[in-house]
């Protein structure tokens, strides 16, 4: 009877702990941490590759973009858990985008998202252009005229433009970079204030006794006319020839006149910038 009434108990205890578990509320999965170290990778002039600090016991990470930096980020992907990058692909060359990231666990149907990352920017690759104001601009912090100003540039300034952005309005703008005070600085200027600059071309002076201008860069091209040593010219450019050699082409007047052709560069020498 002792024992009967033991296994009755042992029995009545289990169920009543089977019962508790099916009737207590399970915990739910704590919301995952603030991705960290958002940054960028190696770019080409048509994608982006991003990559930031991985987290354990999540589901996936979601990548956000905008096209302004206080623009409006729309969902780009899903990243699986295992994975910690993401490469944005078929972009506009020698423009910039702003990303972010956040991390999310998923338990049944409920979904708890972390917190974003902090903003990265990042621009496909191009070359750099030289270009100076065309009036007095204000150099800001990010694209928009809500954003601080950093500096303000005359029109005499020379600038690198690095990429090119828009603010939250659809306006251009440039981001640049340029030397003011004997510092470096980089900022942003609207588009319409910046106009390319000019290449100096450069002086060259003739060093052969006579030299033949030529119709093309070619050793068997027409003469069109004849230069002493001594005489000065203008480079406009340089191109190579049918064999391989270089030639400029160049800008000269003789007699009162303008004239334009190629010549070889053995037989220049690049004097000054004009």
């Amino acid at each position: 009877m002792k024992t009967s009434t033991k296994h009755f108990s042992l029995l009545l205890g289990f169920m009543i702990l089977l019962f508790a578990s099916s009737v207590l509320p399970v915990s739910a999965a704590s919301s995952p941490g603030k991705v960290q170290k958002l940054k960028t990778g190696a770019t080409t002039p048509n994608s982006i590759n991003l990559s930031w600090k991985s987290q354990k016991g999540i589901s996936g990470y979601q990548v956000y973009r905008a096209f302004a930096y206080d623009g409006k980020y729309k969902r780009l992907m899903t990243v699986n858990p295992e994975m910690h990058a993401f490469c944005n692909r078929n972009l506009k060359s020698g423009t910039e985008y702003y990303y972010k990231v956040r991390a999310f666990t998923k338990s049944g149907n409920k979904i708890r998202y972390g917190k974003f990352s902090n903003i990265l920017a990042a621009h496909t690759k191009t070359t750099s252009k030289k270009a100076v104001p065309t009036t007095w601009a204000n150099v800001r912090k990010h694209a928009g005229t809500n954003h601080p100003v950093i500096t303000t540039v005359s029109p005499d300034t020379s600038v690198t433009i690095l990429c090119t952005t828009q603010d939250k309005s659809g306006n251009s703008w440039s981001r640049i970079q340029c030397s003011v005070k004997g510092k470096t600085i980089k900022g942003y200027i609207r588009s319409n204030l910046l106009k390319e600059a000019k290449k100096a071309n450069k002086s060259g002076i003739v060093t052969a006794f006579l030299l033949n201008v030529r119709k093309y860069p070619d050793a068997s091209s027409s003469i069109i006319g004849t230069l002493n040593r001594g005489h000065k010219v203008t480079v406009l450019g340089t191109k190579k020839g049918v064999s391989g050699t270089s030639w400029y082409y160049i800008r000269y007047t003789k007699n009162g006149r303008t004239k334009k052709g190629y010549v070889s560069t053995k037989y220049i020498k690049i004097s000054y910038p004009q």
